[in-house]
């Protein structure tokens, strides 16, 4: 068997020909038809945003922060409760009883009362917190939303490899499957054979990676949308314009209009400069008014009815401490902000310089080209079959076009990924 094997028998070029064609048809004939049975979800870009804004765990967590906020400005808004102050003869020593409630009594109602404002600054206070809080919970938002188009491009990209990897496995599979029968028949070599079944393997472990990395980066979106593992993700292209009409000095002025980070800065400015109005007041002291209705024993005059008037001395604590830091706390956050301004201004530059590189890259990649690089791996394989082209030339021709491929794809990611970038660093999305 091994003599017939490697037996080359001489074979006149029409018949050679002739066998080529029909093990050509038989092979393209019985191809493998493979049953699509796709249990994923195909979603788009917007739905599974849709989808995080409503579902995400984490996110309606964080709300309830807000919520928060409102219970303490209905906090700040209600009076002081009344005192009641109702004092008894606990013992007589005249009459040796205990609990000699009518013998002696004193009943006495009080109100504490600010005339400074404190409950007013408070209560402003309380408004500034919530505002704070609903930013902050726009800043969380802002972020998850970078996430959520990060990973979303991100398994894109991925799912894009892996469909050309697949695409350029199963024609290697069908080249080395169409060389074993001409090698059975001595048309090739088996160094040819060996070689093809290389490359397929190489080919295969790129494959296997591609494959692990797109399971890790769909298993973190699905659980960013609150899906179950059994559920398997399908991304959707997205389309972007052109963004040639905006300008940076538009983009800056809107993300200090949008951007909640930096308007937390504002606002903590704000609420800084109302803390130290608020420690001023401290100073001044709380008038508690007292009225007796009852007085009976404790005093000359017997029943007595009195009021009381009480406030205390500022002499020695007059709230100084907490003055002087809630006025350096001002200039603290006055740094804060200018900070704030200038890290704004250089992060929405720098992804406005990146999204300009990576379009001007995306750009190069026309559809005319990709739809060659297309022809070029279909004509490879037809050549080869022929024996118009080398078995190195065959591989030469898949690894360039695996390469355009992925720099294609890589360049597409990119592109989308820096369009993120500046959708987070204004704090909205820009509409191109």
């Amino acid at each position: 068997m091994q003599l017939i094997l490697h037996y080359k028998p001489k074979i006149s070029d029409q018949m050679r020909n002739l066998i080529i064609a029909l093990v050509c048809m038989t092979t393209l004939m019985g191809a493998r038809v493979q049953a699509q049975t796709d249990s994923g979800i195909k979603i788009s870009y917007a739905d599974g945003k849709d989808r995080l804004l409503s579902q995400n765990l984490n996110l309606l967590a964080e709300y309830y922060n807000i919520e928060i906020a409102q219970a303490e400005i209905e906090q700040a808004k209600l009076w002081n409760n009344p005192l009641f102050v109702w004092n008894a003869e606990m013992y007589s020593m005249a009459q040796n009883r205990y609990f000699n409630f009518s013998n002696q009594k004193l009943i006495q109602l009080e109100y504490a009362f600010s005339f400074s404002g404190k409950r007013v600054n408070a209560i402003r206070q309380a408004n500034l917190s919530k505002e704070i809080a609903q930013l902050a919970f726009s800043d969380v938002m802002r972020g998850m939303i970078s996430e959520y188009s990060n990973l979303y491009f991100s398994l894109n990209a991925l799912s894009e490899k892996e469909r050309i990897y697949v695409l350029v496995l199963n024609q290697f599979e069908d080249v080395i499957e169409l060389s074993n029968i001409k090698l059975n028949l001595g048309v090739v070599s088996e160094i040819d054979v060996i070689r093809l079944q290389t490359e397929y393997l190489s080919i295969q472990s790129v494959l296997n990676q591609i494959r692990n990395e797109r399971f890790q980066v769909e298993a973190q979106l699905k659980s960013m949308l609150n899906f179950t593992s059994e559920v398997s993700i399908q991304p959707q292209r997205v389309n972007y314009g052109n963004f040639g009409n905006l300008t940076l000095a538009a983009i800056i002025d809107s993300a200090k209009v949008y951007r909640s980070d930096y308007l937390i800065s504002e606002r903590n400015l704000t609420l800084s400069e109302m803390i130290y109005k608020g420690e001023k007041k401290e100073a001044y002291p709380m008038i508690n008014l007292g009225y007796q209705p009852l007085d009976q024993g404790s005093n000359h005059v017997r029943p007595y009815v009195g009021m009381v008037f009480e406030m205390s001395v500022p002499i020695f604590d007059r709230n100084q401490g907490n003055i002087h830091a809630a006025k350096v706390g001002i200039e603290q956050k006055k740094y804060h902000l200018e900070y704030a301004r200038k890290d704004l201004e250089n992060n929405v530059v720098s992804t406005y310089l990146q999204l300009k590189n990576t379009k001007n890259i995306y750009d190069q990649f026309t559809d005319g080209m990709r739809a060659q690089m297309d022809a070029l791996s279909q004509n490879a394989r037809l050549n080869f079959d022929k024996r118009n082209i080398s078995l190195i030339e065959y591989i030469d021709f898949q690894r360039a076009y695996i390469d355009y491929q992925m720099n294609w794809i890589e360049a597409t990611s990119n592109y989308y990924q820096s369009i993120n970038q500046i959708h987070f660093a204004v704090g909205k999305e820009i509409q191109f």
